[in-house]
């Protein structure tokens, strides 16, 4: 019996095939990093031997909104505006450090500074967005987080960001902040829990 002879484009379809591959295990080797970024990272690694954090409160200094200044922002608001943005700041804050509790588990938690190490995170820049009929721009939160020794020495330092798309179900900018405050403490736990080998 002849076997048959193969199609002409058969090696041509396989490479394609082995290129495409090799893209998609490309594109999910990046999405399968870590959710920050590493700025500064001391090596040999000082938190192997001591785990008791105090998290300092989320700093707002030198925000940027929208591509301005926080003042410049605020100022377009009505006086309404401007305290609830005031209350939204709060929030946010306060639903970074209790998300960071709930997802730290064997990370100790100090109630007084300095502890072994000190957490300071920082938002550094906010893209409110929106949700209209006919489009939308998820909010957009990025925060600088610095780990420093008892001494003040600055130990580590990532960056992260969080996303949150827009739609009926959060119309309000306070809502999608608290939930992006949210993921920015677990993603903060999980670095924690990382440089501790847990």
């Amino acid at each position: 019996l002849r076997t048959p002879a193969r199609p002409r484009y058969a090696p041509v379809m396989n490479r394609t095939l082995l290129f495409a591959l090799s893209i998609c295990l490309a594109f999910a080797s990046i999405a399968c990093g870590p959710p920050w970024k590493v700025v500064v990272q001391a090596n040999p690694n000082p938190m192997t031997s001591s785990n008791k954090f105090f998290v300092d409160a989320v700093s707002f200094d030198k925000l940027s909104i929208g591509g301005t200044d926080e003042a410049s922002w605020q100022s377009s608001k009505d006086a309404q505006a401007q305290a609830s943005w005031q209350g939204d700041k709060q929030a946010m804050a306060s639903e970074f450090s209790a998300a960071l509790d709930d997802a730290r588990e064997g990370v100790q938690r100090a109630g007084a500074p300095p502890g072994d190490f000190t957490v300071k995170p920082h938002v550094t820049w906010i893209e409110p967005g929106f949700n209209a009929v006919v489009a939308s721009r998820p909010t957009e939160v990025k925060m600088d987080v610095q780990i420093l020794d008892a001494k003040g020495t600055l130990v580590d330092e990532f960056t992260m960001q969080a996303n949150i798309a827009a739609s009926i179900s959060n119309e309000a900018l306070g809502t999608r902040l608290r939930e992006a405050a949210k993921y920015l403490g677990r993603i903060t736990a999980k670095y924690l829990k990382t440089r501790l080998g847990m």
